[in-house]
């Protein structure tokens, strides 16, 4: 298959709109259909930027449709395929990782199981906060009602809402709230794939993280609990 790739096959050209429909290709095609349709765009040009923000849709998607543990490895899982595609030095390597993360998502994709939500990647609409502290009530929706906070963060980001702020918030959040190593796994992956898609899909990636994050109204993690209260009563029996 990879035989058809011309030499300058990592040289094309960006069309979001391959993009999207690339994307909804892999909502239903098996990895032998997806790798073909994948090659035949990169040998008609197509750059394979493109390919690489269908796929972070796609693993968005899934973790949108289903909060859960095996969909969190969707987004680890190209995390680290991306990783390797971009520190590959051959052509062949990279395309190899390049098909390697394609096929990966069809697969956790056939994965879903029992109810999945309605809401999807490339159409949910922003909602506004009611909130003058629009973080504050992000993440305290986040616990409440994930596709609602979903919303606000799209309409946060999108009127110039600080990312670093945002992530932040979240690293605090997961450090206090966490229910184990996963809360850290997913949301380091989807930070650091919100830095290689493409900026027209950022919003929406970074957007779509609120379904697996943290919440400000989750139980605290006790072993951190404990522990910051042991440094209170250390702190004031020091004092």
């Amino acid at each position: 298959m990879l035989t058809k790739l011309p030499e300058d096959w990592q040289q094309g050209r960006i069309e979001h709109s391959a993009t999207l429909e690339f994307y909804q290709e892999l909502a239903s095609h098996s990895p032998e259909e997806i790798g073909r349709f994948a090659v035949d765009l990169l040998a008609d040009g197509i750059h394979p930027q493109v390919l690489w923000d269908a796929v972070f849709m796609a693993v968005a998607q899934l973790i949108m449709s289903q909060s859960s543990i095996v969909m969190l490895h969707a987004t680890t899982t190209v995390n680290a395929l991306n990783f390797a595609y971009r520190q590959a030095k051959r052509g062949d390597t990279r395309a190899f990782l390049l098909l390697q993360g394609l096929s990966f998502a069809t697969m956790f994709r056939n994965l879903l199981r029992g109810r999945e939500r309605s809401i999807r990647f490339d159409t949910f609409e922003p909602v506004a906060p009611d909130d003058r502290q629009p973080l504050e009530e992000i993440f305290f929706d986040i616990s409440e009602n994930r596709v609602r906070a979903a919303s606000k963060v799209l309409h946060y980001l999108n009127n110039g809402g600080s990312v670093d702020q945002f992530m932040r918030v979240a690293r605090s959040l997961i450090v206090n709230m966490n229910s184990g190593s996963h809360d850290y796994k997913f949301a380091e992956a989807a930070f650091e794939n919100y830095q290689h898609i493409s900026t027209k899909w950022r919003n929406r990636y970074l957007s779509a993280s609120a379904f697996y994050l943290n919440g400000s109204e989750d139980k605290p993690n006790p072993v951190v609990a404990d522990f910051k209260e042991l440094l209170q009563w250390s702190d004031e029996r020091h004092r």
